[in-house]
């Protein structure tokens, strides 16, 4: 009797341990909720920077002042979290040995909206415009347009050409290889600072 208790006992248990282990494995994925990243409050901009450089050029010497600074009164950039900076305009000017003006012109990111698809029509911010050397007898100035986060690799490279009349050209730089040169126009100042009061601009 006691055996038979013994192997019931066991069958029991047996049959316990095999209903486990054929128990309904379940399919239910749990993902860990997402945090929403949101636009700060508050508005960035870069700091003013300024450039000179004395140049040989078409037997004389020339000065050439390249100057960035914000400029509120221009529709605010966004990047692409929502974060507002303010955009900018670049002034160059070149001027000959005894002072005397040969170049001047005030760039914006209107100056080259033929070359910006609308996203960066509206959103994108001046960079910054650097000398960048000769180039067939026309002084070569190098730029973008792009994203104001100076972390984001989103840009449209472009170039100004001054000819010996003083008269500028644009193109897009198509040459320029943008992930591995991306901080070639951003890096002449990319300390942002932040403004925690709207001005309503």
């Amino acid at each position: 009797m006691k055996v038979w208790h013994a192997m019931m006992a066991t069958a029991i248990v047996a049959a316990i341990s095999l209903s486990c282990s054929k128990k309904k494995e379940t399919s239910t994925i749990i993902i860990p909720k997402q945090e929403v990243v949101k636009p700060s409050d508050t508005i960035a901009w870069m700091e003013r920077s300024e450039t000179t450089k004395e140049i040989p050029w078409l037997n004389a010497h020339y000065n050439i002042k390249v100057v960035r600074e914000r400029v509120d009164s221009l529709p605010m950039a966004k990047d692409e979290i929502g974060n507002r900076y303010y955009d900018n305009s670049v002034f160059i000017s070149i001027t000959r040995a005894d002072g005397s003006t040969f170049f001047e012109k005030k760039l914006t990111k209107k100056s080259f909206s033929e070359f910006l698809d609308d996203d960066m029509k509206q959103n994108g911010a001046l960079l910054g415009f650097v000398y960048d050397g000769i180039d067939n007898n026309k002084l070569r100035f190098a730029g973008s347009v792009g994203s104001p986060d100076v972390q984001s690799d989103s840009y449209v490279p472009l170039v100004m050409l001054v000819d010996s009349e003083g008269h500028a050209s644009f193109q897009r730089d198509t040459d320029l290889d943008m992930h591995n040169q991306a901080a070639d126009t951003t890096t002449i100042n990319n300390d942002y600072i932040k403004d925690n009061e709207d001005d309503g601009v």
